[in-house]
């Protein structure tokens, strides 16, 4: 066996203590739950939580305008400032136009945020509304509130990001696309420098990580949550669409740019 060899072997049985460590204590956990779950089905205990799910489904038309104005708020005022420093700005202090573009991607993160929240509601509210599983439902009044917030919202959200887009625009002027164009992250990524398309290769290695991590969570809680509260299968092949389509479109093109 040659040195490169063994120096492998000897890594992976390393590893392999930690891995199998993680994998008892996740079955020891999902074990656990299974029986008290099961205890609490044979008792008659009441495992849907309908008495949460009933105040949820009245908060979600509210929930959409009261975050979105407070992000609204928050936004708005790292927007002036930024403006306001920028304006004052001699040309010549990198760091301070550096910190500039840290808020407002801060901001940008929190409105794309806030936007992933307002779909939520959304489609969580006529959900609920049609699962024959809930005792109330809205009334048509209710259902339009629904509609109307969420509409609004998203005209709000892609007025803030523009306004911030362009803002970082007019400190970088090299950087090109408007917001409301269909290949905007492509002009954008073309008119970035190494140094930043380095560092969105690095963010987008990482979260690419991160969500495979999230994809085996959601898969074992949508296999709980068939058990307890009758998801079906759909959840499950939903989680396993995204995990694949993830997994097959990094393998695609860490092949493909490899030639």
């Amino acid at each position: 066996m040659s040195q490169e060899s063994m120096r492998i072997k000897s890594e992976d049985k390393k590893a392999f203590g930690k891995f199998a460590a993680y994998m008892a204590a996740a079955l020891i956990i999902g074990a656990l739950l299974g029986v008290g779950m099961g205890f609490a089905k044979l008792n008659g205990m009441d495992m849907t939580g309908h008495t949460v799910l009933n105040a949820i489904f009245f908060a979600l038309p509210y929930g959409i305008p009261v975050v979105t104005l407070f992000i609204l708020v928050v936004v708005a005022v790292i927007y002036h400032r930024s403006k306001k420093v920028f304006l004052a700005w001699n040309g010549e202090d990198e760091e301070c136009m550096d910190a500039v573009e840290k808020q407002l991607s801060c901001a940008l993160w929190l409105s794309s945020i806030n936007m992933i929240w307002n779909f939520c509601l959304f489609g969580m509210g006529f959900c609920l509304d049609n699962a024959e599983s809930m005792e109330v439902h809205y009334e048509l009044e209710t259902s339009m509130l629904l509609i109307g917030v969420f509409v609004a919202g998203l005209i709000i959200l892609t007025i803030e990001q523009q306004k911030l887009v362009n803002l970082t625009k007019e400190i970088n002027p090299e950087k090109k696309g408007s917001i409301y164009d269909v290949k905007f992250q492509k002009k954008w990524e073309a008119s970035c420098d190494e140094a930043e398309l380095f560092a969105i290769y690095k963010s987008a290695y990482r979260s690419y990580c991160i969500t495979q991590r999230l994809c085996i969570i959601l898969w074992l809680f949508c296999i709980v949550g068939g058990f307890v509260w009758g998801f079906g299968a759909v959840p499950v092949l939903l989680v396993s669409i995204i995990w694949g389509t993830m997994i097959t479109s990094y393998c695609y093109y860490a092949i493909h740019l490899s030639n």
